[in-house]
Formats: structure tokens, sequence, C-alpha cells
């Protein structure tokens, strides 16, 4: 049975399918988790406002409710081929930290892809036999299957979902062990 009032973790896989994830701190228990996608043909700016507004009407939704938001992780950026890309996403990432510190003065903390698989029992490594396309492939069905499996839920769509929720596990983590508490006793 959930409290009517809930302690929450928030973890965020940024980008124009952006995946999200509300954790309960007590038992990380999924409250809430799903993606916001951009409208495409549109300009880069309205893509990235879309996002971060969408996010913030979410979490508006989650405190309205009576819940308070504790801490929340993103997913830390990497930088990719394409500069422009990556220069966007740093910006759409900036303005979800905005949005996020603005609403709650939490502790947002940066998250690797890499800990975000590790915190569900998901190792890269382990797929090193494969080449790069099928490694991705394969990792991304993992993370998949690891959070239906943990989690007890359904992951319809595009995996940002499931990253979301592996990002929120790992931010735990990390919550948990600045202030020295663990989630079942």
């Amino acid at each position: 049975m959930i409290k009517n009032s809930l302690n929450l973790f928030l973890g965020v896989d940024p980008g124009y399918n952006m995946g999200y994830c509300f954790l309960d701190v007590d038992t990380r228990f999924v409250v809430s988790s799903g993606v916001l996608i951009a409208p495409s043909n549109v300009h880069t700016n309205i893509k990235r406002y879309t996002i971060v507004k969408s996010l913030e009407d979410i979490i508006t939704l989650m405190l309205k409710a009576g819940h308070t938001l504790v801490g929340a992780a993103i997913e830390s950026q990497f930088v990719q081929i394409n500069p422009k890309t990556s220069m966007n996403l740093s910006r759409t990432v900036g303005g979800i930290e905005y949005v996020i510190y603005n609403m709650a003065k939490v502790p947002i903390y940066e998250v690797t892809p890499e800990s975000a698989k590790k915190s569900i029992g998901v190792n890269s490594s382990d797929f090193q036999k494969y080449d790069k396309k099928e490694r991705h492939k394969r990792i991304h069905e993992a993370v998949v299957k690891s959070i239906e499996d943990e989690f007890n839920i359904k992951i319809k769509g595009t995996d940002d979902e499931a990253f979301a929720i592996a990002i929120a596990n790992a931010g735990m983590d990390m919550y948990e062990k600045e202030f020295n508490r663990s989630v079942l006793p």
C-alpha cells in the first residue's frame, strides 16, 4: 500500500526523448516513469523548452499531490562526435537542472551510464565479444530486462524509461551514501 505522501527521488535520462522516473525513497518502488518526447520538425530551442517544461509540469503534479522531492540524478554527459548535438544536450541538461533545483532545492547527482547499468546488474564488459552495433543493442535489451525484472514493471516503447529508472536507482545509491541511510533496515 502506498502512503499518501512520499519522499521521491527523480532520475532523468536527458535528450529529446527524455526518460524520467520517480522512485519512492523508502522502498525504491517506481511511483511514476515514462518518456517525454519533443515535437519533431521544430526549432531546437522549442524542442528543449518543450522537454524541460514537460518535466517541470510533472514535478509540479508530484509536489501538488503532497509528495516531496528529496534528490535527483541525471545521466552525465559524454562527448559525442557531433559537437552541435553535444552542445544542445548540455543546454537541455542545464534547463533540467535549473528546474529541479528551482522547484525543490535538492541535491542533483551526476550518474555515468556505466554506473546506472551496474546499479541494476548490467555490466557492459560482458558484451565485448559483439561488434559495436550488436553490443549496443544487447546492452539496451539487458537494461530493459533487468529493470522489468527488478522493478516488476513493463517498459513500453523506447528504452529511455528503463535508463531513467537505472539512473534513479544509481542516484539513490549516491544519496544513501551521502546521507548515511539505506532503503531497507
